[in-house]
């Protein structure tokens, strides 16, 4: 029996069609049919975030066709309050950070310094994060993972206080963005809602900890 729909691949390009045909309809080889909800949950000064950074870019770039990624943002420290933050990591106050950042550095060697928790240490990671939840709504989620990726380069590689409003606007111009407006944004309203939106998407995930990565 003959077989008129006669298939043409382009290897180049993965995608097939059927020969012959002025319109045809074009199966794309390299998109998948149906993605997959990914939820990273996290935090902007999570040093162990910023050393799994490089892997986890690298798995974005060729696997993030699959994905529809989302960025949640965890709540690690909402302040200082003189009892245990991280007693598994033996982390009671700003100074215990440094030492562990300087650990994870090392063995991730991802470059951290650490001394600012000593010098001049960030006193919520609630600020850096309302301004990424500002930019992932307005600007959307690239934007926003650019954003935290440079957030924490400061943090982490040049010991500048990501906690305080100037560093932020500084980080968000250098992004092409208008810092001073975005960093103002996320001081309002909307910027604590969008916040403790995530803080309830974290509680219903189950995150314990960061980084954590969860599919839906």
């Amino acid at each position: 029996m003959k077989n008129n729909n006669n298939m043409i691949c382009d290897l180049e390009k993965g995608v097939c069609g059927v020969a012959g045909e002025d319109e045809v309809e074009v199966i794309d080889l390299n998109q998948p049919s149906k993605k997959i909800d990914l939820y990273y949950v996290t935090d902007p000064i999570c040093s162990h975030c910023w050393a799994i950074e490089p892997t986890l870019r690298r798995f974005m770039k060729q696997y993030g066709h699959y994905f529809n990624f989302k960025t949640v943002m965890g709540g690690l420290l909402e302040k200082w309050h003189g009892g245990p933050i991280d007693p598994a990591n033996g982390i009671n106050g700003p100074a215990d950070v440094a030492g562990h950042w300087r650990e994870v550095g090392e063995h991730s060697r991802m470059p951290i310094d650490g001394s600012l928790m000593i010098d001049n240490p960030v006193q919520s990671s609630f600020p850096p994060s309302r301004v990424h939840k500002i930019i992932q709504k307005h600007h959307g989620e690239e934007k926003a993972f650019e954003y935290l990726h440079r957030a924490r380069e400061v943090l982490f590689a040049f010991n500048k206080n990501i906690g305080e409003a100037a560093v932020l606007v500084e980080i968000v111009n250098e992004m092409g963005l208008d810092g001073k407006v975005i960093v103002k944004k996320a001081d309002e309203q909307t910027g604590y809602d969008l916040l403790n939106e995530d803080f309830v998407l974290t509680r219903q995930l189950g995150a314990r900890g960061f980084p954590t990565i969860y599919h839906g």
